[in-house]
């Protein structure tokens, strides 16, 4: 069965909009709340005091809110850790997310083995509201020593799976640094 609208429910169905979209228009003052919430750092990576850690690992921030970009990477700083009261800044970017509200320093080249590093998110980091951070946080972690296993490779069959286990399978490892075959 159809149903048909006619002319007067046509009108009445718009006076009703109408008259709904004025109502709420007049509830609405324009103003809108401005957000005064400081951000907060929700977690870091690595934790703090990790040890062996990847040269090649994720050194991230993820914030409660999103943030304002510019901010970030202008508060955001890797230092090795030289001597007892000596760094070096360690250069490289920062990766901004607005998805997550994760931000990841890329380092311009990988991190050295066997050293340890200090992250400092200072609080002058800002939300897109311009709130500062609540509080900065400063983490420590130290990379791994000895050369890590970034990459395995398994042979696979014509079709891109595995349907029988090869009793001799190609495996393929890459290392972060040359290794001599004899300690493998």
């Amino acid at each position: 069965m159809m149903k048909f609208v006619t002319k007067s429910m046509l009108c009445y169905m718009i006076i009703n909009y109408a008259l709904l979209a004025c109502s709420s228009a007049a509830k609405d003052t324009g103003k809108k709340e401005r957000d005064t919430t400081a951000p907060e750092i929700k977690a870091i990576i690595p934790i703090d005091s990790t040890t062996d850690y990847n040269v090649r690992g994720e050194i991230s921030v993820v914030f409660n809110e999103v943030m304002d970009e510019a901010s970030i990477n202008a508060s955001f700083k890797l230092d090795r850790i030289v001597g007892v009261s000596e760094s070096q800044q360690v250069n490289g970017q920062v990766v901004y997310s607005v998805v997550s509200n994760t931000a990841t320093f890329v380092p311009d080249n990988p991190l050295l083995e066997g050293e340890k590093y200090r992250v400092a998110v200072f609080s002058s980091a800002t939300d897109s509201s311009n709130n500062k951070l609540m509080e900065g946080r400063q983490w420590s972690f130290e990379t791994a020593a000895y050369p890590v296993i970034t990459d395995v490779f398994v042979a696979e069959n014509q079709n891109g799976n595995v349907m029988a286990v090869d009793l001799q399978p190609t495996i393929n490892i890459s290392f972060s640094e040359k290794i001599t075959p004899s300690s493998i």
